[in-house]
Parts: C-alpha cells; structure tokens; sequence
C-alpha cells in the first residue's frame, strides 16, 4: 500500500480516494506588513512568489473565481521540494506560497499564515491509498485503509474542517 496526493498517471495500480487535497495562497503577516496585500491573482505578478518544485505547475498558478480561470505566472526567488521547509519559509516572511490546505491550515488558524485571495479556487486534488492489484488485498491493509477515510475523508477533510 502506498499514499500519493495530486492525478495518478499510473492506471495500472487500484487507487481509493481518502480525502480531496485544497491548496490556497498564504503569506506571512510580516511579509503583508512590508508589501501590498494582493486583492486579486494578477497581483501576484509585482510579489516575491515562492515555488514547490515537484508541483504539477510549479510557477503557473491557476484560479478560478466569478471572472472564469486565470492563469498566473509566477517569479520569486526561492524553489523549495518540501513543503514543509515552504511553509517554514512563508512563516519567515520570504514571500507568497501555494500550500495544500494539510500543511497549511493550523499555521492560518494560529496567525503564523495569512489566507490570500480566498474568493479564488486553486485546482482540487486528491489523496489516495493505492494497490498493485485488488484481489490479494490484506484484511489488515483494508482496515487501515477505512481507518484513514474514517479520520481524514468525509465531506470535509479533517485539515479542511480547521478552517471552517
């Protein structure tokens, strides 16, 4: 059994969905204090934007808000392949990220994060429990597997629920 976030390119594996993956757009409340705060996804493009290499789309950040889907290119100075260290590094102040609501949402609800641009959606994903194969699955496997759905799915994903 494995646990991936974001599309699956792989059909040959059995994937069950445990949660649906959010991202939003989060700033430091240093960094808002020193820069403008942006009011909508073009704004962007005069801050310091900071990259999760492994994204899908690392520097082109999509919205959809009442306007439709708005494709922005982003700069900064700093990719980072872990979001945690990008998280640690919004805390500091270093710039405006993109981080899955998992990471993201305890920093927003304890003030270390500020949520930007909250009338715009980013891209939904998900995340998975996969298989090699659906007929040899262990009892065990299976157990663990609803246990995860249990705490982290339902109609709102526990991290979700943080910033309800």
């Amino acid at each position: 059994m494995g646990i991936r976030a974001g599309h699956l390119s792989d059909s040959s594996v059995i994937a069950h969905r445990l949660a649906d993956v959010r991202s939003v757009i989060v700033a430091s409340p240093d960094y808002l204090k020193a820069h403008r705060t942006p009011q909508q996804p073009d704004d962007l493009l005069g801050h310091n934007c900071l990259h999760y290499t492994y994204s899908r789309d690392p520097k082109e950040w999509v919205f959809s808000g009442l306007e439709g889907e708005i494709a922005v290119k982003t700069r900064g100075t700093l990719r980072i392949n872990n979001s945690e260290a990008l998280c640690k590094a919004l805390m500091d102040g270093l710039g405006i990220g993109r981080l899955p609501t998992f990471v993201a949402s305890s920093h927003i609800q304890s003030g270390q994060l500020v949520r930007l641009l909250p009338e715009y959606a980013l891209p939904e994903q998900a995340l998975y429990a996969i298989f090699p194969e659906r007929s040899h699955v262990p009892a065990k496997v299976r157990a663990f597997t609803d246990h995860l759905v249990d705490r982290l799915g339902g109609d709102i994903a526990s991290w979700d629920k943080l910033q309800s």
